[in-house]
């Protein structure tokens, strides 16, 4: 598997992670969560954009939007572990 594809299923995982918590939010009607995640994951873009776009170019910019996804994941499951305690449960075959 090529970095292209790999980028590509990490951006999607996390983005699919950060909409299934941010739902959470939805419906207890604590928005203001939204809006704190959204600045955690602006301001690691920011920070990252600085740090790996000079090392690495184009492929930075594309690592940095990733792992800033990722901090905005991050950062919703753990507001949202307040009101939902997510779980990740084993698959019985």
């Amino acid at each position: 598997m090529d970095i292209y594809s790999r980028t590509h299923i990490g951006y999607f995982s996390f983005s699919c992670v950060s909409g299934l918590a941010g739902s959470t939010f939805s419906a207890v009607r604590k928005s203001r969560y939204f809006f704190y995640s959204s600045v955690y994951g602006g301001l690691s873009s920011i920070v990252f954009n600085f740090l790996l776009i000079p090392l690495w170019g184009i492929w930075g910019a594309v690592l940095s939007v990733v792992l800033s996804f990722m901090v905005m994941s991050v950062s919703r499951v753990a507001y949202s572990w307040t009101y939902v305690k997510l779980t990740i449960s084993p698959v019985c075959y």
